[in-house]
């Protein structure tokens, strides 16, 4: 059986500003912000790969790994065709 996780990452795609939060679970009633970060970006990206750099960044803000291409790939794709054109 798989081993349940106890860290989460949210992450808020606004118009001027990416920012996220890395939670963790103390209980199963409780989570604890276990650090956040806010990252001003372009309002409109020329690719998609400048999208997925500067979701890079927010993740690498947040503590996380940078070199994850499957998590921002995924991401990307799960965005309106107009976001990503």
């Amino acid at each position: 059986m798989a081993r349940r996780g106890d860290s989460v990452i949210g992450i808020d795609l606004g118009k001027h500003v990416f920012k996220g939060v890395s939670l963790r679970r103390k209980s199963d009633s409780r989570l604890v912000l276990t650090s956040f970060a806010s990252r001003e970006v372009p309002e409109e990206f020329e690719t998609s790969d400048a999208l997925a750099w500067h979701l890079k960044l927010l993740l690498r803000d947040l503590g996380g790994k940078a070199t994850t291409q499957e998590f921002t790939d995924a991401v990307i794709s799960a965005l309106p065709v107009a976001a990503t054109a």
